[in-house]
């Protein structure tokens, strides 16, 4: 299937996006919560659920979000005949899982902005869909949703946007284009949060915004026609830091008090944005929105990379179940505020956890059907304390064969660590502070404490190939502790 015969796919069932993300947020409070709730339905009485009683606020709140008149979504939830003329496109999307976006698994970690469905919600909806879909008393309607505020934390402290519109065209694969915007702070600063409005809403999946003080995302601009440059997945060269990551329906959310994005004095933002072909030719003008913190930082975001590195990462032609894993050892105490994992096509699963040097592990979070235009990076509820020696270990499984429908290669070729779509990658970045560091103080982190995109091989990391399901290098986390892969 082409990139934009997935697209389609994808989209089409963009309003399972809400009603998708809300798929998994109630279905979080079932049988994989911590508190071991059941994940039983308890039907409702025949022909009792009616839209404008019991369906519309599920709707409304989980699905408009994204479902809205000009929004990426093919279509609007946003009324009655809105969600009857879908009914179909619902049902079956709520039957085969194809959303939501929101991918993580219940029972791990929690993340800000889970807005999936619970069970009952879920359940509800497809009784309600396979005895009619009855509108109830049109007096009772409730009042439709509003589109979202463009900017839903108020108006940022500063605004910019690319120099000039992007063209996206009516057809073909889908784009990943990185825009380079200058900042030209006379001075360093610390950004609680960034959030991002795209000029055009119905071509913009998903954004990226990345912080670079090298020059070289410039170079590459200025070496490729029209604004900006081609770059999938990773751009190709060592940035600073990141500025959080945009998808729509999303509302942003600010670092603690106390903590911040560093921004270099003079540096670019770079903005990656997921274009997808609409049918028609299109054009972009996206905009990043700038919340500078107000009180005094302490503690500025690090990234670390748990990840496979290049030169062993290779996944043979064929294969469906080819496990590898990475283990880091944290150098000192630290507090793990946001994840972002990352692979490519052939990706399918994935698994994190943290080892406690008590040897009780903390799960982090696990994907079972990973999807690269789904990636997200993911804010914790509640941030995760690690003490010194404790380890994060990170497991992935690819599939290369030709049942893997998202294969960009057929027939499957060998797959190696690599920055363009055929290719492969295995990372972790964990965004955390330094418990220890206290910038006001003028007492900053040591060293030996890693902040690096691209950096995967620091302190004291191993790695390996998962055989016979077992790990194959000692001291590493048991699988059943980390509700490992299968």
């Amino acid at each position: 299937m082409t990139s934009r015969g997935w697209i389609a796919a994808a989209l089409a069932i963009l309003f399972t996006a809400a009603l998708g993300i809300a798929l998994l947020k109630h279905k979080t409070r079932s049988s994989t919560t911590r508190e071991g709730q059941t994940t039983a339905y308890r039907p409702w009485k025949k022909r009792k659920l009616e839209f404008n009683k019991q369906i519309a606020p599920i709707v409304f709140e989980k699905c408009a979000r994204c479902h809205y008149s000009g929004s990426a979504a093919p279509f609007p939830l946003t009324s009655y005949r809105d969600v009857r003329n879908h009914a179909r496109a619902i049902a079956r999307a709520l039957d085969h899982g194809l959303m939501p976006p929101w991918k993580p698994e219940h029972g791990f970690d929690e993340f800000v902005g889970d807005y999936s469905l619970t069970d009952q919600e879920k359940g509800m909806i497809k009784q309600w869909l396979a005895e009619g879909s009855r509108e109830g008393n049109p007096s009772k309607a409730p009042a439709p949703p509003k589109p979202p505020l463009q900017w839903p934390l108020g108006r940022p402290d500063d605004i910019l946007q690319t120099a000039e519109s992007f063209k996206i065209p009516a057809d073909g694969e889908d784009i990943y284009r990185c825009f380079v915007i200058p900042t030209n702070y006379a001075e360093d600063r610390y950004v609680r949060v960034a959030d991002v409005v795209p000029g055009n809403p119905r071509v913009v999946h998903h954004v990226v915004n990345f912080v670079d003080t090298s020059g070289r995302g410039r170079a590459r601009d200025a070496a490729e026609p029209g604004p900006g440059f081609t770059a999938f997945g990773a751009l190709g060269f060592p940035t600073a830091g990141e500025l959080g990551a945009w998808v729509p329906g999303a509302v942003p959310n600010p670092l603690p008090d106390g903590v911040g994005y560093f921004l270099p004095k003079g540096a670019d933002i770079i903005m990656q944005v997921h274009y997808h072909p609409t049918g028609k030719e299109e054009t972009d003008l996206p905009r990043i929105g700038l919340y500078f913190c107000k009180q005094p930082v302490n503690k500025r975001l690090r990234v670390m990379t748990v990840g496979v590195p290049p030169g062993f990462l290779r996944i043979p032609a064929g294969e469906n179940n080819c496990a590898f894993w990475a283990e880091q050892k944290m150098p000192g105490n630290i507090t793990v505020h946001q994840i972002f994992p990352h692979m490519h096509l052939v990706g399918r699963e994935m698994v994190a956890a943290a080892t406690l040097p008590d040897h009780t592990s903390a799960p982090i979070v696990r994907i079972r059907d990973w999807d690269f235009r789904w990636q997200n990076v993911y804010t914790l509820k509640t941030p995760l304390h690690l003490s010194a020696g404790s380890r994060i270990r990170f497991e992935a499984r690819f599939d290369n064969s030709s049942g893997n429908p998202r294969n960009p290669n057929s027939p499957p070729k060998l797959v190696k660590f690599g920055l363009t779509a055929k290719d492969e990658m295995c990372i972790l970045w964990v965004l955390y502070t330094v418990d220890s560091e206290m910038l006001t103080l003028n007492e900053p982190a040591s060293s030996n404490y890693p902040d690096s995109w691209t950096d995967g091989v620091w302190g004291h990391p191993s790695w390996g190939r998962k055989q016979g399901g077992e790990p194959n290098a000692g001291n590493q986390v048991p699988m059943s502790r980390l509700h490992g892969l299968r």
